[in-house]
């Protein structure tokens, strides 16, 4: 196993192999990437939360970069916060709902919707916003392309994703922030967000440029 590699975590709904391309995309950095895979319906994020931190101890590295679309992000800060993991390596969110998310909570009033959804958020919406544990590098990439089907069911502030809002997906404790011309689920098919990923775990900061 080498020293150092990356772990991505993928969002609601979503299996492991759709993280594939920014996989590849991100392996052309030089080191190993993971995917972790979990049940976004039937487990909280609690559960999820100990599952990635006991997938990330298997993999013996001494070094982990943790990448997070969407809920993927959200169980990594909890992971963080909750679980007393430490690690050396930097995390970059991808359209991550840290400050809450108004879609989802929309959907949770109506009751298909709301088992739709699953544990997972349900937990989310049921608790204050989320912050990033002081200590810890992390970049956010937010979307400002409104595509998707939140947009279709719910009524989205601008800017947004089509999921979640560049409101939500921010926060002041990131040591960076940036926003793509991307939708919510494009993000995993972006070159410039691969590009704009590898960047921050090898600098530390996006490239303004």
């Amino acid at each position: 196993m080498s020293s150092e590699i990356i772990v991505l975590t993928h969002g609601l709904w979503m299996p492991a192999w759709m993280l594939g391309l920014l996989r590849r995309r991100l392996s052309s950095m030089g080191l190993p990437c993971f995917c972790f895979s979990y049940p976004t319906v039937q487990r909280d994020l609690t559960s999820n939360s100990q599952a990635l931190a006991n997938y990330c101890a298997s993999l013996g590295a001494s070094k982990i970069h943790l990448v997070g679309h969407s809920l993927g992000g959200v169980v990594i800060l909890r992971m963080l916060q909750q679980q007393g993991y430490s690690f050396r390596g930097r995390v970059v969110l991808l359209g991550t709902p840290i400050a809450g998310n108004s879609a989802a909570r929309q959907l949770s009033h109506r009751p298909l919707f709301n088992r739709i959804l699953g544990l997972c958020v349900q937990q989310l919406l049921s608790e204050s916003p989320m912050p990033i544990p002081p200590g810890y590098e992390v970049g956010i990439i937010a979307g400002r392309k409104s595509l998707g089907l939140g947009r279709l069911l719910v009524s989205l502030a601008q800017p947004n994703d089509g999921v979640v809002t560049t409101e939500e997906a921010h926060s002041n404790m990131a040591q960076g922030f940036i926003v793509l011309n991307v939708s919510h689920s494009g993000m995993l098919f972006s070159s410039q967000v691969a590009e704009q990923t590898l960047y921050f775990l090898k600098y530390g900061h996006f490239n303004a440029s």
